[in-house]
């Protein structure tokens, strides 16, 4: 049986969320860098990622990563604004400071600077994206070729402000269509992390819910 490249959870609180993510962000630079011998990563800005950033720059979790083999760009600059929008994720002093502390080489951290031909030949094994950044009516939509071409994509939902968006993308229970305009990869995997205030407006039955415990194995990634 093929499985479902769309992956929901749901964590109990802002911080459960962090951990959660900072987890499946390990699990897929194991994968990747186990067998490529790299990780290259999208990381995002927004209060859900700082949070991530926060438990990855714990000792027990950064020690699982070989640091100087990751690679780092900007989720905000792999981003079209809307009209009158922000135009990306902001804030990146958190994730400045992680990659800082685990010592990953300056050379490792690529500013496009609008030089969209630098990611000629790139794909991405992860892709973070907070959706209060990337959904609300002044955030911006990531680039489609980019995300259709990552290997896996990590989207974030923290907070009753996001509610909305998670149901307009998510809600539609069973509706195939509606539930593949989520950021999913044409061969990869998509796995949305929303907390309790995130998810209030999707119809999940209670089992879904986060429980604090780690979060199941993720799906197979092709290299």
């Amino acid at each position: 049986m093929k499985r479902d490249p769309l992956r929901i959870e749901v964590c109990r609180d802002a911080d459960d969320l962090a951990r959660h993510a900072a987890q499946s962000f390990v699990s897929v630079a194991g994968m990747s860098l186990g067998s490529r011998g790299r990780l290259d990563v999208a990381l995002a800005g927004g209060d859900a990622a700082r949070r991530m950033y926060d438990v990855l720059a714990e000792d027990h979790m950064a020690f699982q990563i070989v640091w100087p083999a990751v690679h780092v760009y900007w989720s905000d600059e792999l981003c079209v604004p809307r009209d009158g929008g922000r135009g990306g994720d902001g804030d990146r002093q958190q994730a400045q400071a992680l990659l800082a502390k685990v010592g990953v080489p300056d050379g490792n951290i690529h500013t496009l600077r609008g030089d969209q031909a630098a990611l000629r030949g790139v794909r991405f094994d992860l892709i973070v994206l907070d959706a209060l950044d990337s959904l609300t009516p002044d955030g911006a939509s990531p680039a489609p070729e980019i995300i259709q071409s990552a290997r896996f994509v990590m989207v974030l939902a923290s907070g009753e402000a996001v509610a909305p968006a998670a149901q307009r993308m998510l809600g539609a229970e069973g509706d195939d269509n509606a539930r593949a305009q989520a950021f999913r990869p044409a061969n990869g995997q998509l796995l949305w992390l929303l907390d309790a205030e995130a998810a209030s407006l999707l119809p999940l039955p209670e089992a879904q819910a986060g429980t604090g415990e780690a979060p199941g194995p993720l799906p197979d990634i092709s290299v």
